[in-house]
């Protein structure tokens, strides 16, 4: 509320505030994050390391920016 307020003060910030500020109103993301990870983390694999289960679920949730970083072998040339 006192960023509207002051928009016409500081109008830059003001966007920058409302848009990286704001708080989400549903827990969907942080529900489909728990959700990956009981997938991968299994009863099958309690013996998986820590740092091997973050790559795991990094990979997970950045598979479709993927291609953008490495394009597949016949789009090379």
């Amino acid at each position: 509320m006192w960023w509207h307020d002051q928009q016409k003060s500081f109008p830059v910030l003001s966007r920058l505030a409302k848009k990286y500020l704001a708080v989400s109103a549903c827990s969907t993301s942080s529900e489909r994050l728990f959700s990956d990870a009981g997938n991968i983390l299994t009863s099958k694999r309690t013996r998986m390391s820590p740092k091997l289960f973050q790559k795991m679920l990094f990979l997970k949730k950045n598979s479709n920016n993927l291609e953008s970083i490495h394009p597949p072998p016949d789009e090379l040339f």
